[in-house]
């Protein structure tokens, strides 16, 4: 059997993402938190959604970022499972996330990137998915690294770490689809625009796992 593949990758992301609800992005990614936390021994930790502050206080502009406090992971397990449309870390079944639910609804309303930056074991690594401008196409951007060379992944200093994480966690930036976009407003068509994200969560789940606190936000001005 010739295996089937993708013809046109971006027009598929762009297509499924069209039909996702507005702030679908914040289920998947809050989900893929809680998973994390539920891979860890003790099943404890926090999702916390809150301002990007190191973007904040380079650029003075706002990003919406989601913190969790999970198992974490290394460069290149990031490479393998955030590049690549159905891979996941977690199990993939029918009653559980598919592991492509982030990319789907965050990829197409985030074309500048969204950024993950994840500590495992003390270390930390990040990679950047975006919509390429000039090939118009889904994938990593390339990190220049000191010694001249390119690659998908890189290692991130701690200075960038929020306090919460420790020696492991995850962050992920979602830096719209431009420089100037303030991520932290509401999404077009969102019915309740107030206190969104709380709202939104609060409508998605009817309760958390036990040991697992979700967080977020608001008056962030």
């Amino acid at each position: 059997t010739l295996q089937m593949s993708v013809a046109n990758m971006t027009f598929m992301v762009d297509r499924l993402g069209a039909d996702c609800a507005p702030a679908q992005e914040i289920r998947e990614l809050t989900e893929n938190g809680i998973a994390a936390i539920e891979a860890l021994p003790d099943k404890k930790g926090e999702v916390i959604w809150d301002v990007e502050w190191n973007y904040h206080a380079l650029t003075g502009r706002y990003k919406l970022c989601v913190i969790d406090t999970g198992i974490g992971m290394s460069g290149p397990e990031m490479v393998e499972y955030i590049n690549k449309l159905s891979s996941s870390m977690h199990e993939q079944s029918t009653t559980l996330n598919f592991g492509v639910g982030a990319k789907i609804a965050g990829a197409p309303h985030n074309h500048e990137g969204m950024v993950y930056m994840s500590w495992k074991n003390g270390v930390g690594s990040m990679i950047h998915l975006w919509r390429d401008p000039v090939s118009n196409v889904y994938g990593l951007k390339q990190f220049a690294l000191p010694n001249g060379t390119y690659e998908y992944w890189a290692f991130v200093e701690d200075t960038l770490k929020p306090s919460v994480i420790k020696k492991h966690g995850t962050v992920v930036a979602l830096l719209g689809n431009s420089e100037e976009q303030n991520t932290l407003e509401p999404p077009a068509g969102l019915p309740m625009p107030a206190k969104w994200i709380l709202r939104y969560l609060n409508s998605r789940y009817f309760r958390f796992p036990d040991g697992v606190s979700i967080k977020v936000r608001e008056g962030y001005t």
